[in-house]
């Protein structure tokens, strides 16, 4: 009896074994072996930080490219990129920035296109990251590890901070557009312009083409239904089974200030990647966005069907451009952090928080408006061309209720008065921080602040 019960055991040990090993296969999405959980980072195409090395790792390539890897990200995961010098370069030098597609690599970029030597042959740096791994389709992970390379870039190398331009790939498109709609912040690299050449831009959309990818605990660990924030976040609309795209947490708001190219192959084999694009083509014109929308009658998947030049030249003449004044802005901040001349505190992480604001320097005014999960916001008055010597006055109005901190920098004295429509206001004076601050508590009826200097 002990060996028929001892035999079940090891049947069934077994079973669940065997199952578990199937389940814990990575298919990509046309159906291929990626590989097995059990190979962790190698079955992505990545590799996890070594503690102990902390050291950059250099290679060097033909043609002034070097490889270079950043063994702590910060992340578990290392980043590895390549790095395009020119022998003449502009100074400060424009950096093109290239996103390589679904399991490809930083290296075939040198084989598939000619945006390294063209680049540099106009004087501009290239840089090319892994983004962690060969399938992240800009995952939040995937994203930290892309600033860490271009804080690397800034801190070691001259460039034009108002010439950073993106072009991305498949996957690259969708991890491209989504990283510059996420990083608006001043004091880092922003893009001037992106051209996303077929990107996968709405990953709900994309997952159904790659579930076990997207199940796995390396990447998002379930669907889009269980975790509907990870999947909006990485991506720049979000586009359901019924083809709407939602207007809640559509990030493509982001980028309605930039230049922004999207191609496709109208023969695509990828037809749903091709409707993602005409999907965010419609989305930027309700926005408002400046967009170039190019749909051609190629038939192939391929980096090729975009002229590298053609591309370059569209990028050259393009500088940073923030949002001009007396204009309505919409922004959507996935998480706390600067976003244009605001620093954005939630109430609630994980969850989006979207703010509409538009700056009146003629009056010396800004709206602050259509808030939503917002613990504070702080900005200098002088970083939206408001003038903090002068009268200034705040309209604000949130869609929840609850209190939220407006603060103003740059006051090395109180303010002769403060005033909330027409009574005084809950406010304080910070001497140290040389803040003031207004603690607004209920703003349905869109109340002014008046600050007398």
């Amino acid at each position: 009896m002990k060996r028929i019960t001892a035999f079940r055991t090891l049947t069934l040990t077994l079973f669940a074994l065997t199952t578990a090993a199937r389940a814990q296969t990575l298919y990509g999405t046309r159906g291929e072996v990626i590989g097995s959980e059990h190979q962790g980072a190698q079955a992505l195409g990545g590799s996890y930080t070594n503690p102990w090395n902390r050291g950059v790792g250099v290679s060097f390539l033909p043609d002034r490219v070097f490889e270079l890897t950043l063994p702590q990200t910060g992340t578990g995961w290392e980043e590895t990129f390549l790095l395009g010098y020119p022998r003449v370069r502009l100074n400060p030098a424009p950096v093109l920035v290239l996103f390589h597609g679904y399991g490809g690599t930083p290296r075939e970029l040198l084989a598939e296109t000619s945006y390294f030597q063209e680049a540099m042959d106009r004087g501009w740096i290239v840089v090319a990251p892994l983004g962690a791994h060969q399938y992240n389709y800009g995952i939040e992970y995937a994203q930290r590890n892309i600033e860490q390379v271009f804080d690397w870039i800034g801190a070691h190398l001259t460039i034009d901070v108002d010439r950073v331009y993106g072009v991305g790939f498949s996957m690259g498109g969708g991890t491209l557009a989504s990283y510059a709609a996420r990083h608006l912040d001043p004091l880092h690299a922003r893009f001037a312009a992106v051209v996303d050449h077929t990107g996968t831009v709405s990953l709900r959309d994309t997952y159904p083409h790659a579930p076990s990818l997207f199940d796995s605990p390396l990447m998002f660990g379930g669907g889009p239904m269980l975790f509907p924030f990870e999947y909006a976040r990485a991506s720049v609309i979000d586009l359901d089974a019924a083809g709407d795209v939602s207007t809640d947490d559509d990030m493509a708001r982001n980028l309605t200030h930039l230049p922004v190219k999207i191609f496709a192959a109208g023969g695509d084999p990828n037809a749903y990647i091709v409707n993602q694009g005409a999907e965010l083509h419609a989305q930027f014109v309700a926005r408002g966005g400046a967009i170039d929308y190019t749909l051609t009658r190629d038939t192939v998947h391929r980096w090729s069907t975009l002229d590298e030049t053609a591309v370059l030249d569209f990028l050259e003449p393009l500088r940073f451009t923030a949002p001009t004044e007396n204009t309505l802005v919409e922004t959507l901040a996935d998480r706390d952090g600067h976003w244009h001349a605001f620093e954005i505190t939630q109430a609630a992480a994980g969850a989006f928080t979207p703010v509409r604001w538009s700056a009146r320097p003629d009056q010396n005014r800004i709206y602050i408006d259509h808030v939503r999960n917002l613990a504070r916001v702080a900005f200098a008055p002088q970083d939206v061309d408001l003038d903090a010597d002068a009268r200034l006055e705040i309209v604000f109005s949130s869609l929840e209720v609850g209190t939220v901190q407006i603060v103003l920098e740059g006051y090395p004295t109180p303010p002769t008065s403060v005033s909330r429509g027409n009574g005084t206001g809950t406010w304080s004076w910070d001497p140290v921080a040389q803040t003031v601050t207004l603690f607004e508590g209920d703003s349905a009826t869109y109340p002014m602040w008046t600050i007398e200097p």
